[in-house]
């Protein structure tokens, strides 16, 4: 968020929106940002906008739209000076297809910010499918979300969406450590 904000300095933002935004937990954070903007919350979840709509209802955040849709499938009605989405763009496949589209959503310059967690070399992740194996189930079928590209795909992919060079592209990869405790602090973690 603080970077996207930084990108957005200077710039009159007026509405920004939110792929998958859960149960809202960054929403206060983008009104702080953006205290003038016009917020929309956009989750394929009714659950989750439900919870969210009570949180910003509970903490005073306003002019925030909640909207029922798919981040493959969402359309804004009007372009955005900021789209953000937060730990939800892995759930979603064919970034190829999908980024075009959600820049499609974007004012000229307007900043696109995402995070999506890497988990592809996690031991955790990893071990997935042999763990399931080990129990005799079969997730050969089943699609276990996670970024499925390195971060050159995405400077590849947004580069060529820039309006004349005029939006740059900023990615990078960070890796977190962190110490579990517990008597299960893996499973208690996740």
């Amino acid at each position: 968020l603080a970077q996207a904000s930084a990108a957005a300095a200077g710039t009159a933002v007026r509405r920004v929106i939110d792929l998958g935004c859960g149960p809202g937990n960054l929403t206060k954070f983008l009104r702080a940002a953006w205290p003038d903007a016009h917020i929309v919350s956009v989750d394929s979840s009714q659950e989750m906008l439900d919870a969210g709509r009570a949180a910003a209802e509970a903490e005073g955040v306003d002019n925030v739209e909640w909207v029922k849709a798919s981040i493959e499938e969402f359309e804004s009605k009007e372009q955005a000076d900021v789209i953000f989405s937060n730990a939800a763009l892995h759930w979603v496949p064919d970034h190829a297809k999908l980024l075009p589209r959600v820049c499609a959503n974007l004012a000229p310059g307007g900043v696109l910010a995402f995070q999506i967690p890497d988990t592809r070399k996690q031991a955790s992740h990893l071990l997935m499918e042999t763990a399931a194996a080990t129990c005799g189930v079969d997730v050969s079928g089943v699609r276990i979300p996670r970024c499925e590209e390195d971060p050159g795909f995405y400077v590849e992919v947004l580069g060529r969406l820039t309006d004349g060079g005029e939006m740059g592209v900023n990615t990078w990869s960070t890796e977190y450590s962190q110490m579990l405790t517990g008597d299960n602090p893996v499973a208690d973690y996740t």
